[in-house]
């Protein structure tokens, strides 16, 4: 609890930025509806492949954008630190369980190609 205060009360304008543009405040799509959005733009403008490409030794829908995903995730993440929502271990906890729970999706609907 002391390192969220902490961080909270010293937040650079980076760390601000961040916390605000995941922040998905009431009258917003919310975070789960902000990874929605990102998903449709992505289906208009993406190469993605419905049978998913091994990547890393899992499977991604988006191969293009696999590093930059990531790194929208990783910066979703810590966003929660910055605007004093969550404590580091659920961010860590989260985002681990987020990338178990979305490689198996993909997996159990992979359909190999012939």
């Amino acid at each position: 609890m002391n390192e969220v205060y902490q961080i909270s009360q010293n937040l650079t304008d980076e760390q601000k930025r961040i916390a605000d543009y995941w922040a998905d405040c009431a009258g917003t799509v919310t975070p789960p509806g902000h990874w929605n959005v990102i998903a449709m733009d992505l289906l208009r403008d993406a190469d993605w492949s419905t049978l998913g490409r091994r990547l890393n030794g899992s499977f991604g829908l988006f191969p293009a954008q696999d590093d930059e995903l990531d790194a929208m995730a990783e910066e979703a993440a810590i966003s929660r630190l910055y605007g004093g929502i969550h404590y580091r271990s659920d961010n860590e906890v989260g985002f681990t369980l987020g990338k178990r729970v979305g490689q198996v999706a993909v997996q159990a609907y992979h359909v190999p190609s012939p």
